[in-house]
């Protein structure tokens, strides 16, 4: 089990109770180290942004206290500074995972919509609801994941400079099969 909040507040508490009542505050500076990295390396956002603002408050009940232990003030500013980078990191890793699960997302409704046939970005997006921009970056990774495949578009189409895309004919034939296989267990 990891680092709870609890333990941060047991650390600030026993530290704060000590600098009011003047005892040392020997080995405070291995302790706030030591449980700011266990907190660092948990990249859970909420635990992070807390024991940092826990850190700035302890930090300020020394200063009231008159305590001018300076290794453990400077390895509150450190901690706090390689929390604050941390709380950075773990923000940025869950905006990149909600980007992926939503691209996958669009990947597969697209994937599904080319079921039907061959089609343009434009219209895929139109069609879907989103921008162009996420339809046009969805395909190249399609592409280039072969997936999908551009095609010549059809005769009806009057803009020669369109692009088309379908399923690659592997994938066609693949779930053709699927589907003729699901109904003959009818």
């Amino acid at each position: 089990m990891g680092t709870s909040l609890s333990d941060v507040d047991a650390l600030v508490e026993s530290l704060s109770a000590a600098a009011r009542s003047g005892d040392s505050l020997a080995g405070g500076a291995e302790w706030v180290g030591s449980l700011c990295g266990e907190v660092a390396h948990s990249s859970d956002p909420k635990l992070i942004a807390a024991t940092r603002a826990r850190m700035q408050r302890l930090m300020g009940r020394l200063e009231r206290a008159g305590n001018d232990n300076a290794e453990l003030r400077g390895a509150l500013v450190a901690e706090m500074k390689s929390l604050g980078v941390a709380l950075t990191k773990a923000d940025m890793t869950r905006v990149a995972e909600r980007r992926w699960a939503v691209r996958a997302s669009l990947k597969s409704r697209i994937l599904q919509a080319l079921n039907a046939g061959a089609s343009r970005p434009r219209a895929l997006a139109a069609e879907l609801g989103v921008d162009e921009s996420q339809v046009s970056r969805a395909f190249r990774d399609l592409v280039d994941e072969g997936r999908i495949e551009p095609v010549t578009p059809p005769a009806s189409e009057v803009d020669g400079r369109a692009h088309w895309y379908a399923l690659r004919e592997s994938r066609v034939v693949s779930a053709a099969a699927t589907v003729a296989a699901s109904t003959r267990r009818r």
